[in-house]
């Protein structure tokens, strides 16, 4: 078992207020096309114990590179020391540390992963709410959820709690603004998606990367109306 950094390592609370660079995309509305298969989930190569195992191991280091520098992790703004941060996690490995579930991480280490995935929605959706959800047009949004969910593993969907019912809602709302607004081109919304990955803080996209070279935009699956 690896050994946990000292308690006086870890304060209580997190700063949600980090500066980051937000990847700009444009979203074009021309006419709505193919199904997203959001029924199955990608799965991930490694044993999800193992990913728990490595992420246990990226903290620890994390702690040891602080103390090597004379310094400490915390939690908060209010301690001296380094913030803890984890953009350089994978979403497995977050979701490793959200779930706890050989109780290895700390509440503390927990709630900052919890945010970093807050994050991360956030960038991935922050084209859509820019261009179209400030004049009452929820698409785009709406679909590129439907990408970001199609995208999870069953691991990230747990815990960042999107669930199947949350999909259900958000395609009831899809349809209804398709229907008060006309369809809208997925393609658009997939590349204006791919683009929030360059900043290196979005949800990992890969599987519709590799969906598209693969089978080229116009394969690119969303849900028929």
């Amino acid at each position: 078992m690896l050994m946990t950094p000292p308690v006086d390592d870890r304060v209580i609370a997190f700063d949600r207020h980090q500066s980051r660079e937000i990847a700009s995309a444009t979203l074009a509305s021309v006419r709505h096309q193919r199904p997203i298969d959001t029924a199955d989930a990608p799965r991930e190569g490694d044993d999800f114990t193992s990913v728990g195992v490595r992420a246990r191991e990226l903290l620890d280091a994390k702690y040891a590179n602080s103390r090597k520098a004379g310094t400490r992790i915390v939690f908060s703004l209010d301690v001296s020391g380094q913030l803890l941060k984890l953009p350089d996690l994978t979403d497995q490995e977050l979701a490793a540390i959200v779930l706890n579930r050989d109780k290895t991480f700390t509440p503390d280490e927990q709630s900052t992963a919890r945010c970093e995935f807050t994050e991360r929605e956030r960038i991935a959706l922050e084209p859509f709410n820019d261009a179209v959800m400030h004049h009452g047009d929820r698409r785009g949004d709406a679909i590129a959820i439907n990408y970001i969910y199609s995208c999870m593993t069953p691991e990230v969907r747990e815990a960042t709690r999107w669930t199947p019912e949350m999909i259900s809602s958000n395609n009831e709302m899809l349809d209804g603004d398709i229907k008060r607004l006309g369809p809208i081109e997925e393609d658009s919304v997939l590349q204006a998606l791919l683009a929030t990955a360059r900043s290196g803080r979005s949800f990992n996209l890969s599987p519709l990367r590799q969906r598209l070279f693969t089978y080229g935009p116009t394969a690119a699956t969303t849900r028929h109306h």
